[in-house]
């Protein structure tokens, strides 16, 4: 993984609003390609659980993976908040993990980039997959809550903000490559994020 964070950028108890505002939006478009309420889903990079916590009571059961153990931590000490009984937490990446269920959906939630090699990683996630199965990929674009990528504050970083750019053409371009062998059923490309939905 590079140019990862080892602490939550939300207090998710206190960003309940923004939670379920941005989950929804995703439900709103994963629904026009499957039956949402049946689904498991896999969360890779799923940090303090944003997503997990926002999909669980839409879904048949959820799981967060993260390498980060301040991430986990931080998503177990929310599970104790939200008590959802369909979702688990496990320490890994999508290249080195002991999961051995299959999934309906596996989604990247702004975490793809962070791979040393986002390619492999896609092709190492499909095998998390049930037959017709999702992949959702969500990627930041150029609006940030970290002060260190954004433009006009303090903390601003140029260089650190210029890689990341770099990190996410590069992840983008994959994903548009990875998508030509299988079936890009939705993408989304503004300010904020970049958004695909690839049936497998």
């Amino acid at each position: 993984m590079i140019l990862g964070t080892s602490k939550p950028c939300l207090d998710l108890p206190k960003e309940i609003d923004k939670m379920y505002i941005d989950c929804n939006m995703i439900l709103n478009i994963i629904k026009s390609y499957i039956v949402v309420k049946n689904t498991s889903i896999l969360d890779i990079g799923c940090g303090n659980g944003f997503y997990v916590f926002g999909l669980a009571d839409y879904v048949k059961c959820i799981y967060g993976l993260d390498p980060s153990n301040e991430m986990l931590e931080s998503a177990n000490n929310n599970q104790k908040f939200f008590n959802k009984k369909n979702v688990k937490f496990y320490n890994g990446s999508i290249e080195n993990n002991h999961l051995k269920n299959k999934f309906d959906i596996v989604m990247f939630t702004y975490s793809l980039h962070f791979t040393d090699d986002s390619n492999a990683s896609l092709l190492l996630a499909i095998k998390k997959l049930v037959p017709n199965g999702l992949l959702v990929i969500i990627e930041p674009n150029k609006k940030y809550i970290s002060s260190k990528l954004l433009i006009g504050h303090n903390n601003f970083d140029k260089k650190y903000y210029e890689l990341k750019q770099q990190q996410l053409i590069k992840t983008r371009h994959n994903v548009y490559m990875f998508a030509k062998k299988h079936t890009l059923l939705y993408t989304k490309f503004n300010d904020k994020n970049f958004i695909a939905v690839i049936r497998i």
